[in-house]
């Protein structure tokens, strides 16, 4: 019975795994899709310049792909970045 029970968990916890990476994947998505975080911080009034700078302060100038294992670092380690709103570190733990 007890092992029963300990099959069924690490059955549940395995088919998580992709529910996980789908749901975070989506949401890294949504940031470098066509609204882009850095017109919203700035404003409407932003120079390239400006919008440059705050790119490369972001790492938005990288390639995607490590932008993505960039995130995903950040996710397993319990930060998940800056508030766009409220400029402050989004931490977990």
């Amino acid at each position: 019975m007890v092992e029963a029970s300990h099959e069924a968990i690490l059955i549940r916890l395995v088919l998580t795994l992709p529910v996980v990476w789908l749901v975070v994947s989506l949401y890294f998505c949504s940031y470098t899709g066509p609204r882009r975080p850095i017109q919203q911080m700035l404003g409407e009034g932003a120079t390239p310049a400006d919008i440059g700078a705050l790119r490369h302060q972001y790492g938005l100038d990288e390639p995607l792909w490590k932008q993505y294992v960039h995130y995903w670092n950040g996710v397993l380690h319990g930060d998940l970045g800056n508030s766009i709103r409220l400029h402050d570190t989004v931490a977990i733990w």
